[in-house]
């Protein structure tokens, strides 16, 4: 079975038993890992710095790094861009590799023509087990940039989509919940969360109590009366509030929105809670959230 994978604006059809283990760096330039729970079996990084970038010169210096870390003897092949179909390099040019040491992987660097977004992703396999239709199928799928202006998120089950203008700032990821903060200017941001276990955080605090403690933890100080109504998202009783803003003292404080609702079927809390940005932005994020 595939899943979609999509991190700071890549999108990659993996495996769904491949999950994110390691990650770094922003929006502009980073590195994430897939791990199948045994091993890493994908690794990507990207540089949306712009600027031409000579690739056959960028996988040469990967290949002397690569030789280098693993202080092995390693064959490694340049292949030709017909490894991967018309539609994988149609808007970019790229230089697919293979390679073989104490690991085997297939891999692509690539330079996107609309977006200058430069990457470099690899597929790992056993030694003398790398399958070669398999990572063709998978480095066809990578995605840099969408054309609707939006950005999707979709890690360890969970999924939902923002405005690309979004960046994430920081991220809580564990077991029992799933946290991303991301910004989009000084005072606009956006917190998506899935909370597991529903029951158990229900223990400590109903949920009418929640949207309160969530504009709180928003560090909210809007001077404006705080509204709370019921509403529905994907056939769920939700819980839709906010707080106007206003002016406190000389500083202007945005005004904050958010919902919240409870999927029993898979005994889950999903949050969306918007602040400084654009009205009824919680609503969009949240249509986008699959909870079934």
């Amino acid at each position: 079975m595939q899943g979609r994978f999509a991190w700071q604006g890549l999108e990659i059809d993996v495996p769904e038993d491949w999950e994110l283990g390691a990650f770094h760096g922003n929006g502009v330039t980073g590195y994430a890992a897939l791990d199948d729970g045994v091993d890493v079996r994908l690794q990507v990084r990207w540089n949306r710095r712009g600027g031409r970038v000579s690739l056959p010169r960028a996988v040469a210096q990967y290949r002397r790094s690569l030789r280098k870390k693993t202080k092995k003897r390693i064959a490694f092949e340049e292949l030709a861009p017909e490894f991967l179909p018309m539609r994988c390099r149609k808007g970019r040019a790229i230089a697919p590799f293979h390679w073989e040491g104490d690991r085997a992987a297939y891999g692509c660097a690539w330079q996107c023509a609309a977006c200058n977004c430069v990457g470099l992703i690899e597929l790992l396999f056993p030694v003398g087990q790398a399958d070669r239709k398999a990572a063709q199928r998978i480095l066809t799928s990578v995605r840099d940039h969408r054309e609707d202006d939006q950005r999707l998120w979709s890690v360890y089950g969970f999924a939902f989509v923002t405005p690309a203008a979004y960046n994430l700032e920081r991220s809580v990821l564990t077991p029992g919940k799933l946290q991303f903060v991301l910004r989009a200017s000084k005072l606009g941001r956006v917190r998506v969360e899935r909370w597991s276990m529903a029951s158990e955080w229900l223990k400590k605090a109903p949920l009418e109590k929640w949207p309160r403690e969530l504009a709180a933890q928003a560090k909210s100080e809007s001077p404006g009366r705080f509204e709370q109504r019921v509403g529905h998202v994907h056939g769920h009783p939700a819980l839709c509030f906010r707080q106007e803003g206003g002016r406190k003292g000389l500083v202007r404080r945005p005004s904050l929105e958010g919902l919240l609702w409870c999927c029993a079927e898979n005994d889950t809390i999903y949050t969306v809670v918007a602040q400084g940005a654009e009205d009824g932005l919680p609503d969009t994020v949240a249509a986008t959230i699959g909870c079934h």
